[in-house]
């Protein structure tokens, strides 16, 4: 999404590195794709807080509710461990994981949420995804 919505500021990049692994490496934590996402919306949809309604309007557009029912429709969990099916705590798993599991695994789920969000915004926009 920081092509699609035109986020160039690296600190903005920087910031969404943690949601790696979980959140922080927390595979209890949802898929980093997901919150990733959410903050994503969150800058595409920015609006002055002074502006109420236009505001209202926004801050509804940066729901994931249907965001989060697709993904568990699509993978059944959302948490990194269910998902990826490896527990980083045991080196050998984190091993297989940093081998290349990640880009079978966790591409797919980046390339879902992306997916999903072009057709939310087509959605919004009154557009065809």
């Amino acid at each position: 999404m920081w092509e699609a919505y035109d986020i160039r500021d690296e600190k903005c990049l920087w910031g969404a590195l943690g949601f790696t692994g979980g959140i922080a490496g927390n595979q209890a934590a949802p898929c980093g794709a997901l919150p990733g996402a959410v903050v994503a919306l969150g800058f595409h949809h920015y609006c002055d807080l002074k502006q109420r309604e236009e505001s209202k309007k926004h801050r509804l557009a940066i729901r994931a509710d249907a965001l989060f029912k697709s993904f568990v429709g699509r993978f059944g969990a959302i948490s990194c461990r269910e998902l990826v099916g490896l527990d980083f705590t045991i080196p050998t798993e984190y091993q297989k994981f940093q081998a290349g599991a990640w880009k079978e695994k966790c591409n797919r789920f980046v390339e879902f949420v992306i997916r999903k969000l072009y057709e939310l915004e087509a959605v919004r926009s009154g557009s065809k995804a």
